[in-house]
């Protein structure tokens, strides 16, 4: 036997599974937000730079820019170790200035536009630099004071060009900004793999303790034994979801007790019912051996109905077993109710009359069922043989039939002494008798558990009832076969004896 993944261990996997995929998800996103703001926050740095060192620009009258750079105030781009770099371009005539530490172009020489750029690039000695790039315009330098004798608001002798736009780049490197983004990245997905470890090592906890009820049951479930059937399952705190199966699994415990209750007294009731004739054909044995020449008149005979009711016994038993187990075939055919029921009572009519037991018939002569007809006829056999054998002496025994739609149902009716409810469930039980102690030994008590199991095989609805007023009823809905012509329905036709 292969046994199947344990419940609690498919679950952990599935949640813990689902939080490693929602944590990543988180930690991704985090992750990409920290980098983008703190990229961002690296180059707005860069691109302040570029502006302070914008506004160390001059533009002179003649065209040339003035550059007032001073290198004690900007030590990031001499030192030695690590340094920044910067590098301003004139559109037209190309790099102008560059810092001490920078021994090539940052970048290519780039076109003029106001919005600032951002590029990573790689320099010749492998360093890797973050490069901000964003045109700026000049500012024009202070006007020179006036000359002696040069009267104040004259025009100047010529009109001074224009500012000149210039480039300027500046770059860092990306040592620190990397640092720093691997180190809240690895903060970021270490403790979102913490939060994962912790969260199954909860789910794994919360799981157990919620499963716990389930191993309580299983427990109680290993403890029982078919010796022991009375102990149900008990749960001190039933959840929701296993309400319906400790319920379910009780009921099948009922039931069972009562199959194994009924399997004891089937055994019994099998022994009782061959103890018997078994017994009286070893008297009339012994009998026969001590007097072998004075066998009595009717000994052969004796022989022969103690067989005879050996036999019915055994053989209704086989066909009790063959029903149900499914074995025993059925052929389905047209089927004339009438004619089973006439010859049922005429086979039980001389025991029936001999205590003013009569019959009413009300079947119409047309009305046919789709059946089994050798297997209806057991039912209807045994139907109207109990009818004949239990009802009040001076009685009637009426059989009904009517046509409802496309079933058709039986009725076999009769007035009895009153029976419990008890006693009306053990009616189709083998061997059964409301004589506990079996002293009648005209039936065996297999003829209603026969009805149930036939009418179970050919797929009919028996039921049996006792209403408030002593009648007995019988009822057995079988499928209506096709009407051929129309018919009225029959009258009732009193029969008093064998026809």
């Amino acid at each position: 036997m292969v046994r199947a993944r344990s419940l609690r261990l498919r679950l952990c996997v599935a949640l813990a599974a689902s939080f490693l995929v929602l944590l990543g998800g988180v930690a991704w996103w985090v992750t990409a937000e920290v980098r983008r703001h703190v990229t961002a926050d690296f180059d707005a740095g860069l691109v302040q730079r570029a502006r302070q060192l914008a506004s160390l620009c001059e533009a002179e009258a003649d065209g040339r820019i003035e550059f007032d750079y001073v290198a004690r105030f900007h030590p990031e781009f001499e030192r030695e170790g690590d340094p920044d770099y910067f590098q301003i371009w004139l559109p037209e005539q190309g790099v102008t200035f560059r810092s001490a530490r920078l021994q090539q172009d940052l970048i290519a020489p780039p076109p003029y536009d106001v919005e600032p750029r951002m590029a990573d690039v790689a320099l010749g000695n492998g360093r890797q630099v973050r490069v901000a790039w964003a045109g700026f315009v000049a500012e024009a330098a202070p006007d020179e004071p006036l000359e002696a004798g040069e009267p104040a608001g004259s025009p100047p002798a010529a009109l001074a060009p224009p500012p000149p736009p210039v480039v300027i780049a500046v770059g860092r490197g990306r040592e620190h900004l990397d640092t720093l983004l691997a180190r809240a990245s690895g903060a970021i997905v270490g403790g979102a793999a913490i939060a994962v470890l912790f969260a199954a090592l909860l789910v794994w906890w919360i799981v157990a303790r919620g499963l716990r009820p389930v191993g309580d049951l299983a427990a109680q479930v290993a403890r029982m034994s078919p010796a022991d059937l009375e102990r149900e399952v008990a749960l001190p705190w039933t959840p929701g979801e296993l309400a319906p199966v400790v319920e379910q699994l009780n009921a099948f415990v009922r039931r069972l007790r009562a199959a194994m209750a009924r399997e004891r007294r089937f055994a019994g009731n099998v022994a009782h019912e061959l103890r018997t004739p078994v017994a009286e054909l070893r008297s009339l044995a012994a009998v026969a051996l001590r007097w072998p020449d004075d066998v009595p008149d009717g000994f052969f005979g004796d022989v022969r109905d103690i067989a005879a009711h050996m036999d019915a016994v055994i053989t209704n038993l086989l066909l009790l077993a063959r029903c149900h187990s499914g074995r025993e075939p059925v052929l389905r055919a047209r089927v004339a109710v009438l004619p089973l029921v006439r010859a049922a009572w005429q086979r039980h009519a001389a025991r029936a009359g001999a205590v003013g037991r009569r019959f009413e018939l009300a079947v119409a002569d047309d009305l046919e069922i789709v059946t089994d007809a050798d297997k209806f006829a057991i039912v209807v056999d045994n139907l109207v043989g109990n009818a004949a054998s239990h009802a009040l002496p001076d009685s009637v025994v009426r059989c009904r039939a009517v046509r409802d739609g496309g079933l058709v149902r039986i009725a076999f009716e009769n007035a009895a002494e009153p029976m419990s409810a008890a006693e009306l469930e053990h009616l189709t039980e083998p061997f059964w008798r409301r004589d506990a102690a079996r002293a009648g030994g005209e039936h065996a008590g297999l003829g209603l558990a026969l009805v149930s199991a036939c009418g179970e095989l050919l797929e009919l609805e028996v039921g049996f009832e006792q209403g408030p007023d002593g009648v007995f009823r019988a009822t057995v809905v079988a499928p209506a076969a096709p009407l051929q012509r129309r018919s009225e329905r029959a009258d009732p036709v009193a029969i008093d004896g064998p026809r």
